[in-house]
């Protein structure tokens, strides 16, 4: 297994372009090429000399008929897939790698999907959402919170401390569904309580700031041995077997309705996709400029915001001598050449992926195996996401994607990689426990 070195050295073109000796003179125009890929989709290519710098980038109008969507490789946390097979599975325009991820698969931040929390997260960081009319796009720290009641039992509120994200904490209460895999799943030696029969999503206020759905209490026990789902759907909430959070679960007796509800803090969002760090602040960069090799060029993706809603997801390849990547400081510095106010930094390195329905993957993966395997994408969809549940009502269209997980030798593989790159898991991991990144919002 090849580590790269402190500037990510990995090189696929020849040597690294950081290296090359600058030229005297007036540097060169940077050459681009726009192409329309569908109304309210452009995709723009750039090369720049001066650094020299490949990037693409994709132009999405919130007027027109496309809706940004997140997207996980499989069913369930422990899944790798590539970024053109999630496009292609879920019948996407477009598609990039999305948020960092961590062996045996799964990613590092919160992360919403079609109205349902799929994990809060093992990590703080910041996140980009759309709302569901893709009147409003979100970036920054996003703000979950997720709590319970059984309307018929008087002061039954309870919170949920995490979802699929690590055992109860002394008192609290922690939430697992079968997206939780074999990664995360209930314990033994707990109080739980299984949720089954959900209902349909809802708002829980005017504001659309808090989806909710109401279960039925299946079965509720505190044993030695761990709970098991069951029925499709089901929430099994756990305790320690002593403490406020069993007190809370002892409460909710079979048959009972519980009330889930659920917010990442921005109204009309039902899917949120995290990353790290921010880089650009209402319009004011807060990329941070000594974070170890993650702040050093490395090829990146990113997703920033206009004032006017425009959405611009942009590719950066790096490692070649076609390429040389950027900082942090160079990625927001681009952001504001077009335009954005608000970006964030997601996945990078080797994991940095940009494919076009039609044409594959458009931009130049720096490993020497080719396109990474990742966990998540971020996709731009022709229409409307017909996965996307309508509060109140039952699922427009469509139904679960086809099988695109990578086989066991190649998510190991992925792992590994993101692990040791400096773009990616790794420089990321580094960065944080050198002190270097700070929680913003």
């Amino acid at each position: 297994m090849r580590r790269y070195g402190a500037l990510g050295a990995l090189a696929t073109c020849a040597t690294v372009a950081a290296f090359l000796p600058s030229v005297a003179g007036a540097a060169p125009r940077p050459a681009s090429t726009s192409t329309t890929l569908a109304p309210g989709l452009t995709l723009t290519t750039v090369t720049d000399s001066s650094g020299p710098y490949q990037l693409r980038i994709l132009t999405v109008d919130p007027t027109k008929p496309v809706t940004l969507d997140v997207a996980t490789a499989g069913a369930s946390l422990g899944t790798y897939a590539l970024t053109s097979k999630i496009g292609t599975a879920k019948g996407a325009l477009a598609a990039v790698n999305g948020d960092f991820s961590l062996a045996p698969g799964r990613p590092v931040h919160a992360m919403l999907s079609n109205g349902t929390f799929l994990q809060s997260g093992i990590h703080a960081g910041a996140a980009f959402s759309q709302s569901h009319d893709r009147v409003h796009a979100y970036l920054g720290a996003p703000h979950v919170s997720i709590s319970g009641v059984a309307p018929s039992i008087t002061g039954s509120n309870f919170s949920v401390s995490s979802w699929n994200s690590g055992q109860p904490t002394s008192g609290g209460i922690a939430a697992f569904t079968r997206y939780g895999g074999t990664d995360e799943r209930p314990g033994p030696n707990e109080c739980a309580v299984r949720l089954s029969a959900p209902t349909k999503l809802k708002w829980g206020n005017t504001t659309q700031t808090r989806l909710t759905r109401d279960y039925s209490v299946n079965s509720a026990r505190c044993s030695s041995a761990a709970m098991t789902f069951g029925s499709k759907g089901a929430v099994i909430l756990t305790s320690d077997a002593s403490g406020s959070g069993a007190i809370a679960l002892e409460q909710l007796v079979a048959g009972s309705t519980v009330r889930l509800s659920w917010s990442d803090g921005w109204a009309g969002s039902m899917d949120a996709m995290g990353g790290q760090p921010l880089l650009l602040e209402n319009g004011t960069i807060v990329a941070p400029q000594t974070c170890g090799s993650f702040c050093l060029r490395n090829p990146r993706t990113g997703v920033g915001t206009a004032p006017n809603g425009t959405v611009f997801i942009v590719t950066v390849d790096g490692r070649c001598s076609c390429s040389a990547g950027m900082t942090l400081v160079e990625f927001a510095k681009e952001f504001i050449s077009l335009g954005a106010t608000w970006a964030i930094n997601l996945d990078g390195g080797g994991g940095t992926t940009m494919w076009i329905k039609g044409q594959g993957v458009v931009n130049q993966p720096s490993d020497t195996t080719g396109e990474r395997p990742v966990t998540t994408a971020l996709l731009v969809l022709p229409g409307s996401d017909p996965n996307e549940p309508t509060p109140g009502f039952a699922l427009a269209s469509g139904g679960p994607p086809e099988t695109i997980a990578v086989s066991p030798a190649l998510a190991s593989q992925a792992g590994m990689l993101a692990a040791s790159d400096p773009g990616s898991t790794g420089g990321l991991f580094q960065a944080l426990r050198g002190g270097w990144l700070r929680p913003r919002g």
